[in-house]
């Protein structure tokens, strides 16, 4: 994930975004995750990439939130919906 997180970084900055603030490294359930935040003037751009690498297969999912609450809360939410996906498999 750092690895692939480095590359991400990069193409957010490149894209003419500011810098990603506030990272954070979590593993949920399978997923392997990284949360930043984009600066927004008075609101909140919270961002979640989440990578699961099952049975041969890899789900490389975004979640992002804008809102005027605080990162906290939003982030939360991000996470509540991540935990909500469920990976069926055959």
């Amino acid at each position: 994930m750092k690895i692939f997180w480095e590359g991400e970084k990069k193409s957010i900055i490149s894209n003419g975004l500011s810098n990603p603030a506030d990272i954070t490294f979590l593993s949920i359930n399978k997923w392997e995750c990284v949360f930043y935040n984009i600066a927004i003037p008075k609101m909140t751009n919270a961002h979640m990439r989440a990578e699961l690498n099952q049975d041969g297969t890899w789900i490389d999912l975004h979640i992002s939130l804008t809102s005027p609450q605080p990162q906290k809360n939003a982030r939360s939410i991000i996470e509540n919906i991540l935990k909500e996906i469920k990976v069926n498999e055959k």
